[in-house]
């Protein structure tokens, strides 16, 4: 695997530190979906769309991709208050793990 940049490291901690962990795990469905691979899975403007649903899940609910997967789940991603520093950090450590999962 590559190193990780610092925003990365960051970002892998509030993952952890910020209950993440507790739905999604990394490379694997648990009771919320993979990550791997998220960034790719909503067009160009996906680390927006990632920001966003970070920052603010519950507006984001009645998204027909949210819904499905509320549907799928049966939960619903709560807001952890994550700030945008966070946030943004947390892409980086989602960046990382998609450079190093062999996507393509």
């Amino acid at each position: 695997s590559t190193k990780q940049s610092t925003s990365a490291q960051r970002g892998e901690k509030a993952f952890g530190e910020g209950g993440c962990g507790g739905c999604h795990v990394i490379g694997k469905v648990s009771s919320g979906p993979d990550l791997t691979g998220v960034l790719q899975r909503h067009g160009k403007d996906s680390e927006k769309w990632v920001s966003d649903f970070i920052l603010h899940p519950e507006k984001m609910y009645d998204e027909p991709y949210v819904k499905s997967m509320i549907d799928y789940f049966n939960l619903k991603m709560p807001n952890q208050h994550m700030n945008k520093d966070e946030t943004k950090d947390i892409i980086e450590y989602l960046k990382w793990v998609d450079d190093n999962a062999n996507l393509f």
